[in-house]
């Protein structure tokens, strides 16, 4: 300036979204199972019950669980939408929409559970899938780890294929 006096001015600006002006897509981690899960034996009480608790982000617009894909991948509610159950091989994952947590229940009466051997372990997953305000969508998969048990042998008799006479 002519006078020698000058001026100064800060801006601050927040900028969201991506460079391009694209959105950015959600993200969703599932983190791991609360505990393992072990199949009632002869000789083994056995753990019926574990959680896995989904993390849902996105840097630009609101996620949610993404209810429509989960009712076209057999995930059945019936509490209008609060909850959603889907049958694996060994047991029941239902997810808590509100909470983003699966709760899973090994069912020890079903065939594929009984046929477990002692000590083998498999796993049952169930993908969950995000969707944000712009439409775009992210999935994770909750792992729940199962240990089979030994089973009490059965015996079955069948009836006497004749009579017997003296």
């Amino acid at each position: 300036a002519a006078n020698g006096l000058s001026a100064q001015a800060i801006a601050a600006f927040e900028i969201t979204g991506s460079a391009d002006g694209t959105a950015t897509p959600p993200t969703v981690v599932a983190a791991p199972a609360s505990n393992g899960l072990v199949e009632t034996g002869a000789l083994v009480t056995g753990v019926n019950t574990a959680t896995a608790t989904f993390t849902l982000a996105s840097v630009d617009s609101t996620v949610s669980i993404d209810t429509a894909w989960l009712a076209l991948n057999n995930w059945l509610t019936a509490d209008a939408g609060l909850t959603y159950a889907t049958a694996g091989s060994y047991g029941t994952a239902t997810l808590d929409i509100a909470t983003a947590t699966i709760a899973y229940f090994l069912d020890d009466a079903l065939p594929a559970t009984n046929a477990l051997a002692q000590d083998q372990v498999v796993s049952e997953l169930f993908t969950v899938q995000v969707l944000d305000a712009n439409g775009l969508t992210a999935q994770a998969i909750a792992e729940f780890v199962i240990s089979g048990s030994a089973d009490a042998p059965t015996v079955t008799a069948s009836p006497a294929s004749n009579g017997l006479i003296e």
